[in-house]
């Protein structure tokens, strides 16, 4: 049940001077909007006390002020690194504990959180990064397929470098204000050197001791100029960073020896270079395994660097388009033009989606030919069908022989949503229409806090509604709408 509209004392005063002046209740209650309980509640209190002034309250008294309160909070935004302790130290409110300075600071939205880690970067080296960009905006797929990318990398024998938190506005995290700089330094880790391409991952290699331009040079020509030569294509360009070791005199030297180009690559930069995507995943895959000695942790990374298969990770932005370039391709190589529905003279054999694609045939014999043909076909294209999201939906004069892929059957159903529609036979209007009313308050229970809240304007709420709930009735079905009548 919503909670009632607050009522300031005006409006309770005038409330009551309209009931002097012989005014019923239920007018009064149309006047200002409210249940006739609300005026009845109101008048009583006057007769009671003798005034409308709201009744003090009971319970535990906030240990705060509101003017503390905005000292805590504009406290916190000066220095986001202070903890709740060191505000307290700092405004010397001993009388006030950690816990309640943490609610101040959560109602404000100013939660503790991690801070990116992030090099600080000099006003030079930002204009080198911003020339590196600008050059190779334009590069096509075939100019960075020739890179072979290279970095070293720290993992701990135990544990993390530690966790330092930040109290910051949503939307911050990558504020320079907001950002811890990153200190590299040993002790119980090992180090390892590492390099991929277009080919996939390459050698990975354990170091040592302590790493100098002779160590690096080494792995140079030992592991990576053996892994090039076998895997990359001609005119490859090796990248690095500009570490010391790497640009010292006698690795350059090496490097024109062997004749390898080495990518001009801006100081500061670490977030440039793709492999460190790679390191992420390999610390993701050791998680928090305990490991006796050094030589435990480099098996678990040899292992699980060499496992790391090649494509791209679910929900990267680029996914779709590679999905559907080679899907694409796939659909084009088959012979399907004669197959499918006549529909006015033309065959229709299939419909294309990012998400996959939909076969359409007049006979069960000859969809039975065309799903083996693009499981033969995929394959050859590096697409694999997933047989547990494949669907056959069926009219009553279609056969029931099972189609397989790969010797597994695929699923008959009735009815499947596809692309934010239900699909079935017979279409089945009122059990769509029940489906996406039941979506709509799914979506609704998500923002039910800020849709019910009083101290959100009626405006937002609209625009939020609109904006969350309604998509999510409608996602799919271009042909239905929403009137007032509804």
């Amino acid at each position: 049940m919503p909670r009632t509209p607050y009522l300031s004392t005006d409006i309770k005063r005038r409330m009551v001077d309209l009931f002097n002046d012989n005014e019923t209740k239920a007018s009064i209650a149309r006047i200002f909007k409210v249940c006739r309980s609300t005026v009845t509640r109101v008048l009583k209190s006057h007769s009671l006390r003798g005034t409308v002034a709201a009744a003090p309250k009971t319970g535990r008294p906030r240990k705060t002020t509101a003017r503390m309160d905005k000292k805590i909070v504009r406290l916190s935004k000066k220095m986001p690194f202070l903890t709740a302790s060191a505000i307290r130290n700092y405004l010397n409110i001993m009388d006030v504990s950690t816990s309640t300075i943490k609610s101040r600071l959560r109602d404000s939205r100013l939660h503790e959180r991690r801070p990116a880690r992030k090099p600080l970067v000099s006003k030079k080296n930002k204009t080198r990064r911003l020339k590196f960009a600008k050059y190779h905006e334009s590069w096509t797929p075939q100019q960075w397929e020739k890179i072979l990318w290279s970095d070293e990398s720290k993992f701990n024998l135990f544990g993390s470098d530690g966790k330092v938190f930040v109290r910051r506005p949503d939307g911050a995290r990558f504020d320079p204000k907001y950002q811890l700089p990153t200190v590299k330094h040993g002790g119980g880790n090992v180090m390892v050197w590492g390099c991929f391409s277009r080919s996939g991952v390459g050698p990975i290699h354990r170091i040592d001791g302590i790493m100098d331009k002779h160590v690096y040079k080494a792995i140079m020509k030992d592991v990576m100029l053996p892994f090039a030569r076998r895997n990359m294509r001609r005119r490859w360009v090796y990248q690095q960073d500009n570490d010391p070791k790497h640009t010292a005199k006698v690795v350059e030297k090496w490097f024109k020896s062997k004749r390898v180009s080495v990518l001009e690559w801006p100081a500061q930069s670490p977030d440039f270079n793709p492999i460190e995507h790679h390191w992420d995943e390999v610390q993701r895959r050791i998680g928090e395994r305990k490991f006796s000695n050094k030589d435990a942790l480099f098996a678990a990374l040899k292992e699980i660097w060499e496992n790391i298969p090649k494509g791209v990770r679910q929900g990267d932005t680029i996914s779709p388009q590679l999905f559907t370039a080679c899907l694409c391709e796939t659909l084009n190589s088959l012979n399907w033009q004669n197959k499918g529905i006549n529909i006015n003279g033309c065959n229709l054999s299939h419909l294309a989606f990012t998400e996959g694609v939909v076969i359409i045939s007049h006979s069960n014999s000859e969809l039975c030919h065309m799903v083996k043909e693009l499981a033969a076909a995929s394959l050859q294209d590096g697409i694999k069908i997933n047989i547990r999201k494949t669907k056959l939906l069926a009219n009553c004069c279609s056969g029931r022989t099972p189609i397989k892929i790969c010797g597994e059957e695929i699923e008959k159903v009735n009815e499947f949503v596809y692309l934010g529609k239900l699909i079935s036979f017979p279409c089945d209007h009122v059990h769509e229409i029940r489906r996406r009313i039941q979506a709509g308050w799914n979506a609704f229970r998500k923002y039910r806090h800020y849709l019910t809240s009083q101290k959100i304007a009626m405006k937002h709420k609209r625009r939020l509604f609109n904006m969350c709930i309604v998509p999510s009735i409608l996602y799919g079905a271009e042909n239905l709408g929403i009137n007032k009548g509804c």
